[in-house]
């Protein structure tokens, strides 16, 4: 399964059965060219998780990673920051970890 597949999954799980707030970090961005060269600016914050959701008061990050898929050095550097804030951040890499997740929440 690719990443945007389970993130489908995961959305429309989140959006039909929970009463979470819920948020979906756009990873793309615009296409621009300076002095020849081709640039691509995303419009997102770099490292932050792909799905954000808010409940009782509480931040919850969650990255999607499939198969071998790792953290970059950013998205760890985010991942401290919102526990050190006291939110909480989890890696989901299968619909069914993520069901569980947000079942143990609610």
């Amino acid at each position: 399964m690719k990443e945007s597949e389970l993130e489908k999954l995961c959305l429309t799980y989140v959006n039909t059965y929970c009463t979470l707030a819920c948020w979906k970090v756009k990873a793309g961005g615009q296409r621009h060219t300076f002095g020849g060269k081709e640039f691509f600016k995303k419009s997102s914050m770099p490292g932050f998780p792909d799905i954000m959701l808010l409940y009782n008061g509480k931040f919850i990050g969650v990255e999607l990673k499939v198969a071998k898929g790792r953290q970059s050095l950013v998205q760890k550097e985010c991942q401290l920051k919102i526990e050190n804030a006291g939110g909480l951040y989890y890696i989901c890499r299968s619909f069914e970890e993520f069901k569980f997740i947000i079942e143990s929440i609610l």
